[in-house]
């Protein structure tokens, strides 16, 4: 059924979202104690012990399911039966 696949496309991409959130927050986490290293190493006239933390990305969402009928998967390019021929 086209409802399960969808139900099972936002229950897979909340998931990523949440993944992607926690990413998210531990590179915060690891920038805060950087910029704090850095502040203090700059306060007594030193570099930084460790250069700032390289954010990496996040993962890609997941496309969306196509609508599909009798086994045939429909989108908007399959309007070719609109061509008037002059």
């Amino acid at each position: 059924m086209p409802g399960e696949a969808v139900t099972e496309w936002k229950r897979l991409d909340q998931a990523r979202k949440g993944r992607n959130n926690v990413t998210k927050e531990q590179y915060h986490d690891a920038v805060d104690k950087w910029e704090m290293e850095r502040g203090a190493a700059r306060a007594s006239g030193r570099k930084p012990r460790w250069k700032k933390k390289d954010f990496g990305g996040l993962e890609k969402g997941i496309p969306r399911p196509k609508l599909a009928i009798d086994g045939e998967e429909l989108s908007s390019e399959d309007d070719d039966d609109d061509v008037i021929d002059d």
